[in-house]
């Protein structure tokens, strides 16, 4: 995984707390609700240019999954941006679930006790869940 890449994703999952999820079992929703709040939130601010940088900065093994699961969940309608916003949501969600929960990753995520950690996280209610997924299948 490049320096890059592991700095990208440590800097995705403090910020949005995704080393915090604890009320979702399942892997496969994990994943979802990563790429969703990546999708509606950081990776839409950012530029065309970007999304390639951070698409050519992948190596091979950072996102562990198969082209037909990575390509089921994307939509194209005619915008390539959109697609490619998507794409990169999926990827880094899938890099970030690596290095959250595969105890055999190269660079597994470790969380850094800040001396002055007062940010207090709470968890989505359902109305906000509900809209983060209402604005990923746009």
């Amino acid at each position: 995984m490049r320096p890059y890449i592991i700095n990208l994703t440590d800097y995705l999952i403090r910020a949005n707390h995704f080393d915090k999820i604890t009320w979702i079992s399942e892997p496969a929703a994990i994943l979802d609700h990563i790429a969703v709040m990546l999708r509606t939130g950081e990776v839409n601010e950012m530029s065309p240019g970007k999304l390639g940088e951070i698409l050519g900065s992948f190596e091979v093994g950072d996102v562990p999954t198969s082209q037909e699961e990575l390509l089921k969940d994307l939509k194209f309608a005619g915008d390539c941006e959109a697609f490619l916003r998507s794409l990169v949501s999926i990827c880094l969600a899938h890099a970030i679930l690596n290095r959250l929960y595969n105890k055999h990753c190269m660079e597994p995520f470790q969380r850094k006790q800040a001396k002055s950690d007062t940010t207090q996280y709470r968890e989505p209610d359902r109305a906000e869940l509900m809209r983060l997924q209402e604005l990923h299948n746009r």
